[in-house]
């Protein structure tokens, strides 16, 4: 698994977006794109720089794509709980105020 940190090189994202390209080419989909993706990195913040690049599409629609997909789905589970936890921690604390 490649760090984060990797994805920051420009030849490495050519490379990576390179192997998505294959991917598609071989008549894979998104979500085997994405899958690739997270088995490389587990971080979605490459899948958004690759899938923009990928798809030619800026990084806010890469990031729609890439939290709606079902590869990501756990993650975005685990980013809702979080943000309601935070929500109620606030909520609690203007209570308390």
């Amino acid at each position: 698994m490649m760090p984060i940190t990797e994805f920051n090189d420009p030849e490495v994202v050519r490379r990576i977006t390179e192997a998505c390209k294959q991917i598609l080419e071989n008549g894979g989909n998104i979500e085997d794109v994405l899958l690739f993706l997270k088995e490389t990195s587990n971080n979605q913040i490459p899948a958004f720089k690759v899938i923009s690049e990928l798809l030619r599409i800026p990084i806010s629609q890469a990031k729609e794509i890439v939290n709606s997909s079902e590869t990501w789905s756990s993650e975005r589970e685990v980013h809702d709980r979080l943000m309601r936890d935070v929500n109620r921690a606030f909520d609690e604390l203007e209570d308390h105020s």
